[in-house]
Formats: C-alpha cells, sequence, structure tokens
C-alpha cells in the first residue's frame, strides 16, 4: 500500500505549531517571568513537537528515496526533541531553536506552493490558521494583562483559553472576562478577527458547495453531449438527419 505525502492541510497544521514554537521562544525574552505563562507555553511546544515527529515518520514513509530523504528530514528530526531539561540542555537548546526556525520556512514553502495549485483549499487553511493563531496569542496576553490585576477572575492558562474560546467567537458566556484596560482592547480586537475570519470561511464554505453542484452540472451535460454526438454520426451512417441538443430549460418566471 503506497503511502502518500501529507497535503496542503497538513502543510498548514505544521506550519501553525512552527509559528506556535517560534513565539514561545520569543515570548520570554520581553522579560517574562509568570510561571503559569510560561509552564503553558512549555506544554504547546510538546504538542507541537509530537505533531513534528509524526509529521517526520509519514514524510519518510511516503518517500520514495529513503536516503535522500533524511538530507533534509534530520533537521526536521531534531526539531522535534520536546523542551524537556534533559533533552535541551545548554546549546544544544539554542540549536534545535535554530532548527525549529529552518523548519517554520520549509512549512512554509510547503503551503505557498500548495497556495498555488489550489488557492480556495489553502486560504481556507490560512484561514485556520490565523484562527487558531489569534486565539493561542490572545490567550497569553489576556493571562499576562488579568494574572495579578486586583479583582480579575482569569487566574490561569485554563480561564484565559476559554475565555479566548467564547470571544472569538462572539458567544461571550460572561463567566470570565477582562477588568484591566489592556485586556479589553485584546478581547476587542479578539472580536473583530473572530468575526472577520468566520465570515471568510463561510463564505468560502458556500463557494466550495456552488462549486460542486457546479460542477456535478457541466460533468452532466458533458456525458449528455457525448450521448448526443455518438447519436448523431449513428444517424448519419444510416443517412438520417442529425438529432438537435436540447438547451437546459430556463428558470421559471416569477
Amino acid at each position: 500500500m503506497k503511502i502518500h505525502e501529507p497535503g496542503g492541510a497538513w502543510n498548514a497544521l505544521i506550519l501553525f505549531w512552527s509559528a506556535y514554537i517560534v513565539f514561545a521562544m520569543l515570548w520570554p525574552l520581553f522579560g517574562e517571568t509568570d510561571a503559569e505563562i510560561l509552564k503553558t507555553l512549555a506544554h504547546g511546544d510538546n504538542i507541537a513537537c509530537a505533531f513534528f515527529l509524526i509529521d517526520v515518520l509519514w514524510r519518510f514513509l511516503a518517500a520514495e528515496k529513503k536516503i535522500t530523504f533524511w538530507k533534509w528530514g534530520w533537521i526536521d528530526l531534531v526539531s522535534s526533541v520536546p523542551n524537556l531539561p534533559a533533552l535541551r540542555v545548554g546549546r544544544l537548546a539554542s540549536v534545535i531553536r535554530i532548527f525549529t526556525v529552518i523548519r517554520q520556512m520549509r512549512s512554509a514553502e510547503r503551503v505557498s506552493a500548495h497556495f498555488f495549485k489550489n488557492r480556495g483549499a489553502a486560504l481556507l487553511s490560512l484561514v485556520l490558521i490565523l484562527l487558531f493563531g489569534s486565539i493561542a496569542i490572545s490567550e497569553f496576553l489576556i493571562l499576562h494583562f488579568e494574572k495579578n490585576a486586583p479583582g480579575a477572575n482569569i487566574k490561569n492558562a485554563a480561564d484565559a483559553l476559554w475565555w479566548a474560546a467564547t470571544t472569538i467567537t462572539t458567544v461571550g458566556y460572561g463567566d470570565v472576562y477582562p477588568i484591566t484596560g489592556a485586556g479589553r482592547i485584546t478581547g476587542s480586537v479578539l472580536m473583530a478577527v473572530g468575526v472577520a475570519l468566520f465570515s471568510i470561511a463561510t463564505a468560502l464554505l458556500a463557494n466550495w458547495i456552488m462549486a460542486g453542484a457546479t460542477r456535478e452540472r457541466d460533468e452532466k451535460l458533458d456525458t449528455l453531449r457525448v450521448l448526443l454526438d455518438r447519436t448523431n454520426r449513428e444517424l448519419e451512417q444510416r443517412n438520417l438527419p442529425p438529432a438537435k441538443e436540447t438547451p437546459p430549460p430556463s428558470p421559471p418566471q416569477s
């Protein structure tokens, strides 16, 4: 059984996790020392590395030339090492981070190549990346702004993630909410992004459904034309007048 290489949707997912790890590497550089936020970043890093490892194994099994695969595949394998103290020590951690950035650029190249082949699917993948990326970024921002504010009810990563998910979908249960000015600005931007992204996703879905219906109609018309041509050839052989193509019925007038 032949294993096919992962497609555009999977490449977009890998690009998202690559971007997440770069974000997780940069975030502490801005002076972040909160243990809850750093622990959440580390959990996300481990999840991303699990996806990276699956990606490496998938591509290796799908590769026709197994040896040639490791020309670049070793970089992907090294970047799959999770952010554990026993595995990322000293300068090794910095080297792995560089490989992660290289992986991100290669993932972006694969996604861009897919974009030119199927722009509709690629645009939908981009919308999903932005959707999950907005949730992840706003989760850390709101936790940073709210965690130590007096009277705040967003105290941990679970609260922040729940708030981000309900805010971007504009559901807003109201059980957790920001009380700081920066937190409210984050919420306002997140709601605007959510409305825009879900509107685009709905339009893409409707276009995909209409395109499928149009393609099915065209296939039926092509089949009828082939049958009509075959019938005309048989009539010509019998010296009979050719059949005429009947145009599709016009829609009823209102």
